[in-house]
Parts: C-alpha cells; sequence; structure tokens
C-alpha cells in the first residue's frame, strides 16, 4: 500500500516526511520540517508539468510560429505549478487518484498528487517562516527576487506579449533558481536550528583540541552530503524515498547510508586524533582540500605587475567627457604605414644616421644632442628653448640658414615621404624639413606647440624601435635637485604612438592645446620621424636679424 492511501492526505504526507526524515536520517527538528516541504513542493511541480503537458506553448518572439506544445514547454525550465482544484481523489476506486487533464496527459504519480499547493502561489512563494536571522536568508531573498521577475516575464509570454530576447534567456533559467532556492531553503532552516552557525565553517573554540575540530568539520561535511542524497535529490518512486516508504517504516538505504558515513566520519575523527599535531587542511563546501598558500612572486611576476601598473596610470586623463578631449580626440588622425620588416629597415638607416653624427659627417646645424633626446635636422634647422635668446632672433623661433643644415637623406624621402604621399596625407613637394627625434628610455619632450609661424599644418610623425604615448594638455613640474623625478599633472588626452604608425597633428591637437612625451611614456628607446613643411614666411635668423625664408632665398 502506497504512503498516499495509508495517509490520505496531504497535510499527513508532510508530518510523515517529517517524522521520518527525523527517525531515518538523523536531521533535526527544524532542518527535517524544511526538507519535507522542499519534498512535496517539489512533488507539486512535477504535477504542474505532468498537466501542462497538453498544453500548447506560445508564440516565441521571431519563431514564425508557435513553439511546440506539451513536451517542449515542460522543458522549458521552471514551469512547473499545480493548483488545488487540479487534481482530487477518488474515494470509490480503491482511493486511486485521477486528473481532470485530457486522456492524452501521462498519468501522475499517486504520491505526486496528494501533495496540496496553496492556489496561484509557486512553492517559493510562500513566505519564510517567522525566525532569527542567517547568513543563507539573505541570499534566498535575492533568488526569490529573481524568480518573481521570471514569473512576470511568463505572464507577459502567457497572455501574448512581445518579449525580449533576454528576457527569454531569464525564463531558461528557471529551473536552476528554483534547485538553488530549496538548497538555501533547507540551509536556512539548519542554520537556525544550530543557533545561525554555518555549513561551511567550523569555528575556533578555546580548549577543544584540533583533532576534534577536525571531526566536527567531516562530521558536517557528511551531514551536508547525506541530506542532499536522501532527502533532495531522492526520486519519488526510489524505494528509498521516505514518500514511498511511509512514515512508520524504517528506509534500509538510508540507515545504510548514515551508518556508513557514521563510520567515516569515526574513521577520520581516529585517523586526527593520531595525528593532531599535524597540518591543517582547509576544504570548500564539498568537502574538498583547497591549497590556499600562495606562490612566492617571481621576478618575472613581479616585473608584470609593475608594468601593468605603470601602464594603467599612464592611461589617466582628465575626463573622456570634456570638451577639449573630444576636439583633440577629432582632430588627431592615425595611419599604419610600415610592416615590422619594414620597420627593421628603416631602424637600421636610423642608427646610421647616429654612427654618422659621430663621425661628423653632417653640416653644422644638423646634430643638436641634449640630455631629453638627440636630434638630427635636415632640410632646415630652428631655434627652440633657450635657442630663442640667440641674438636677433628677438624671443621667438627662427629657422638657420638652409645651406647650414644637411639635406634630407634620400631614404626619408624615397621610403617615408613618397608613402605619405601616396596616401594622400600630404600633397607631392610639400613635405621640406625633417627631423629625427632619438629618445632614450625614461627620456621626454616638454609641453609644447609646434611654432604656427614655422611650419604649416598638418605635423606628421612616424614611429620607430618601440611604442609609446603622445600626451595632450599636461603641464610639467621640474625639480630643483637632480636626482628628483620630474612630474607631470594628468594630461586632457593621450594618444598611443605605435611602431610603424604615422600621427598627424592639425587644427585643434595642433594649434590649440600642448603635446609632450613624459618619462613615463618611454619606457624604451623609441625614435620618431617629424616631417613638416617650412613656411616661405618663416624668419630665418642670419648675420644677427632675421628675414623671411622667401625673401632670404631670393637673396642669396
Amino acid at each position: 500500500m502506497s504512503f498516499v492511501q495509508s495517509a490520505g492526505t496531504g497535510e499527513t504526507l508532510l508530518a510523515g516526511a517529517r517524522q521520518t526524515l527525523l527517525a531515518q536520517i538523523g536531521l533535526g527538528p527544524a532542518t527535517a520540517a524544511a526538507t519535507a516541504l522542499v519534498l512535496c513542493v517539489t512533488a507539486a511541480l512535477l504535477v504542474r508539468q505532468s498537466q501542462e503537458a497538453s498544453a500548447a506553448s506560445p508564440m516565441a518572439p521571431g519563431s514564425g510560429k508557435a513553439a511546440a506544445p506539451a513536451a517542449s514547454k515542460a522543458k522549458r525550465k521552471g514551469q512547473g505549478q499545480v493548483k488545488n482544484g487540479d487534481c482530487k481523489a477518488d474515494t470509490t476506486d480503491n482511493n486511486k487518484l485521477t486528473s481532470e487533464a485530457p486522456e492524452e496527459t501521462s498519468k501522475v504519480p499517486e504520491e505526486v498528487a496528494a501533495c496540496p499547493v496553496e492556489d496561484s502561489l509557486e512553492p517559493w512563494e510562500v513566505p519564510l517562516p517567522d525566525g532569527p536571522p542567517t547568513d543563507s536568508e539573505k541570499s534566498l531573498r535575492k533568488v526569490i527576487k529573481k524568480l518573481r521577475e521570471i514569473k512576470r516575464i511568463e505572464s507577459l509570454i502567457q497572455a501574448g506579449e512581445p518579449v525580449e530576447a533576454n528576457q527569454w534567456a531569464k525564463v531558461e533559467k528557471r529551473q536552476d533558481l528554483v534547485e538553488e532556492w530549496q538548497c538555501l531553503y533547507a540551509d536556512v532552516f539548519w542554520e537556525r536550528e544550530h543557533e545561525g552557525a554555518s555549513r561551511e565553517f567550523v569555528a575556533v573554540r578555546a580548549g577543544v583540541p584540533a583533532s576534534k575540530l577536525r571531526s566536527e568539520a567531516s562530521r558536517r561535511v557528511e551531514e551536508a552530503a547525506v541530506t542532499l542524497d536522501s532527502a533532495l535529490f531522492v526520486p519519488f518512486d526510489s524505494p528509498t524515498s521516505p514518500a514511498a516508504a511511509g512514515c512508520s517504516a524504517a528506509a534500509p538505504a538510508a540507515s545504510k547510508k548514515k551508518s556508513a558515513a557514521k563510520r567515516r566520519a569515526a574513521a577520520k575523527a581516529a585517523k586526527g586524533a593520531a595525528d593532531d599535531e599535524g597540518e591543517w587542511v582547509t576544504v570548500g563546501n564539498d568537502g574538498r582540500p583547497k591549497d590556499k598558500l600562495r606562490e612566492t612572486p617571481t621576478a618575472e611576476s613581479k616585473a608584470a605587475r609593475q608594468e601593468l601598473a605603470r601602464v594603467k596610470q599612464a592611461m589617466k586623463v582628465q575626463s573622456p567627457m570634456s570638451e577639449e578631449y573630444r576636439l583633440t580626440q577629432e582632430s588627431l588622425k592615425s595611419a599604419a604605414l610600415f610592416s615590422p620588416e619594414e620597420c627593421l629597415q628603416l631602424e637600421e638607416l636610423i642608427d646610421q644616421v647616429v654612427i654618422d653624427a659621430q663621425r661628423g659627417l653632417f653640416k653644422e646645424r644638423t646634430v643638436d644632442l641634449t640630455p631629453m633626446r638627440n636630434k638630427y635636422f635636415f632640410g632646415f634647422a630652428y631655434t627652440y628653448g633657450a635657442q630663442k635668446e640667440h641674438p636677433g632672433a628677438r624671443g621667438i623661433e627662427a629657422v638657420w640658414p638652409p645651406e647650414e643644415t644637411s639635406e634630407i637623406p634620400d631614404w626619408i624621402r624615397e621610403m617615408i615621404v613618397s608613402r605619405l604621399e601616396d596616401r594622400k596625407i600630404v600633397p607631392r613637394g610639400w613635405i621640406n624639413s625633417a627631423t629625427i627625434n632619438d629618445y632614450a628610455a625614461g627620456g621626454c619632450i616638454v609641453s609644447h606647440i609646434d611654432p604656427p609661424h614655422l611650419f604649416d599644418r598638418p605635423i606628421i610623425s612616424v614611429s620607430f624601435f618601440s611604442d609609446c604615448n603622445l600626451v595632450f594638455g599636461t603641464r610639467f613640474s621640474f625639480p630643483r635637485e637632480a636626482e628628483q623625478d620630474i612630474e607631470t599633472s594628468i594630461p586632457v588626452l593621450v594618444h598611443p604612438c605605435q611602431r610603424g604608425y604615422a600621427t598627424v597633428l592639425k587644427g585643434y591637437s595642433a594649434n590649440k592645446i600642448t603635446h609632450a612625451i613624459r618619462p613615463c611614456d618611454l619606457p624604451s628607446r623609441r625614435a620618431s620621424i617629424i616631417l613638416r613643411r617650412v613656411l616661405p614666411t618663416a624668419p630665418v635668423l642670419a648675420g644677427g636679424k632675421t628675414v623671411p625664408l622667401a625673401e632670404y632665398v631670393k637673396g642669396s
């Protein structure tokens, strides 16, 4: 005789299941009550799934046809629900249960059909009984909130309302959330019964030996495993199910599990007592040991973390939402010009320029060596910084007579300038000045605007040897002591200058905001070739006075 036939009502089944859990699995009163309730609500879900097997599924968005009824709807996770009027007992036929569902609906197990559930309420919607707050209760309420949202979406689907794709994705998670609710529901009652203790930890108590604490931890792990295996996830038609076995008879399989669990716990306790001074083992929720020891960081890992921190700091800007940021970014362009193989060839030619400069093969104004960087002027050289105070310069930048500067090398014209002209970045014959800036690691160039009375726009720079950042709108602060670092303010914009790429400045980025390279932007050697056009009106510093370039060329 089945348990339903002997008990007669869902309330009796609930009480009987609770007594079975108390007597045969060894759970506490509160935990047994919670587990029994979970069993019944799980049964109610199965009833709802069976009764909806013949109902048509609503139209899925974008599918073009109705979703498959019956089995496909039952497969959708978490659609199970039963109402009081949907199933009843036929007492005239040996207490067998019959369903009001259509004939083609699959037969509902008797044990399942006896569980009553409040009309229109899902099991997880039943209010949690009053009790002291626990750690699991907060997580449980979060899960319930998600399930409520899923139920609202399902009501829209059933009403034929359009539903977004991401809402369908939420509905598909229903079953996982229901299972999570079942586990958390049981955890809440367990924690209430054990005065707020958590199943995950065992508190260290003064005067209690380590072996006893380890034994207690093992026992709680085994208890959690037995509870889940024996109560929550045992099929209702299984001989080990409390509902199938009845309250008055002992469940042999459950008893065997309990005995086996006790034997394992006793063996672990004996092992712990023999090795009381042994090393502690940290275990997770599943009882498996976790290695919490941190590996000693290597020099490589330290360097990688330092580099990551450097890059993160170097990329900080004032605000990407500012008007200055927008105007600078819109007037700043990058273009890929050379492959890595071509970069290697051009970098060899740059190294040759350095060697030729050391040999003294260039004209007077071509080579300019400074602590920040080395500059090699071709076509035109110009005064800058303190050189503006040169006699006749009158505090402004000026170009030196062109005959005092070496011509632009053929390889720059043939390999770089011609490619810029082919890409329509500049007109043919437009560039008449080339400057190589060779930076060592940690070098810099202070904030400046290329003198608009000397150079036409755009201004083009091509990067070699390594990447670096070009920053806009920053301020430099130089220390009084040589050993102190240069300080800079947070820039408006940080623009990555990649190896083999051309950076093109015009408009706002060239005329209205300063640009610079900070020491942190140069982790390794980097060279740039600056390509510009000197204006015919640019002042030429010659003979202690300045004259326009066009006039100087005509007079010479």
